[in-house]
């Protein structure tokens, strides 16, 4: 590591991709498990407990945490309040290396720019994507303290990539920024998303109750927990068949993901709420007589 870290710490259900060091970090056997060989060594630690974090960080040399504000992934796990902010000092009492993952939670989507920012946590590096272009173009961006920054400024051929600062990609998220500003998106995710959860989860408790176990959700990042991994995927093609598309959870298939944009207005969330409705309701009469 650049920053003299060697020793990776991340967290048990953590999803950050699928190239060799992304996922190293990345708690998924399925995924993990052909590419074993070449992946770096790290220590998983449960997500949201501060006192394994700072066992581990106490056993070790010098090192990196990287975790994510919210588990997308792992169907959308919300951390206790304040537990960003108590990583971030122990990774200062530590000079541990922090980074934090912010491509499925940034850019406004949990209601606030970043998701580190409810905290007021500063990390050393703050990693962004997937929206970060708008959908225009794929476009991701490793955003650094100037310290961090220090070594790769000193010779900035220690890493280079072929499409590293590609000036349309650039224009791209920076028109992006913008928009997302302009239009005041963030505020805009913060009460649909306050709406749509209270409203999946009046659905899910009217309709189905029975057959999920949580309806959990920040801003326009939503997740519904059903109690087996099929009722969740009967959910999706229902919506599916309704014109809805959602996501499913790579690390937790019992998750389904709702997260929809941030444009979308009062007519456009009455149309998707109505959708779960009707997919709810069909889901509930295939699975009448289930019992937990």
């Amino acid at each position: 590591w650049l920053g003299g870290c060697k020793h990776l710490i991340t967290m048990t259900g953590g999803y950050h991709g699928k190239t060799l060091g992304a996922l190293s970090v990345t708690d998924n056997p399925t995924y993990r498990t052909p590419y074993e060989s070449l992946l770096s060594s790290a220590a998983f630690i449960p997500f949201g407990d501060v006192s394994a974090l700072q066992a581990e960080l106490d056993r070790s040399e010098r090192s990196c945490v990287i975790l994510e504000p919210i588990q997308s992934e792992a169907g959308v796990i919300i951390p206790p309040n304040g537990y960003l902010k108590q990583v971030e000092e122990s990774c200062r009492d530590h000079e541990a290396f922090l980074v934090v993952d912010e491509i499925s939670t940034g850019l406004g989507r949990l209601g606030c720019w970043w998701g580190v920012a409810r905290e007021q946590v500063v990390p050393d590096a703050l990693l962004a994507g997937k929206a970060l272009s708008g959908g225009v173009m794929p476009v991701a961006a490793a955003i650094f303290t100037a310290e961090a920054y220090a070594p790769l400024n000193r010779d900035p051929f220690l890493h280079t990539s072929t499409f590293g600062g590609n000036p349309l990609a650039a224009v791209a998220a920076r028109t992006t920024v913008e928009v997302v500003e302009r239009h005041g998106l963030v505020n805009r995710a913060q009460q649909s998303g306050e709406a749509l959860l209270c409203a999946t989860r009046e659905i899910f408790k009217e309709c189905c109750p029975h057959l999920i176990d949580d309806v959990r959700g920040q801003g326009l990042l939503i997740g519904v927990d059903f109690k087996e991994e099929h009722f969740a995927a009967g959910f999706i093609f229902e919506l599916m068949h309704r014109h809805v598309i959602v996501s499913h959870s790579l690390n937790s298939h019992r998750v389904v993901r709702i997260t929809p944009s941030a444009l979308l207005d009062k007519t456009d969330i009455q149309w998707l709420t109505e959708a779960m409705r009707e997919s709810a309701l069909k889901l509930a009469v295939t699975n009448k007589d289930y019992k937990a």
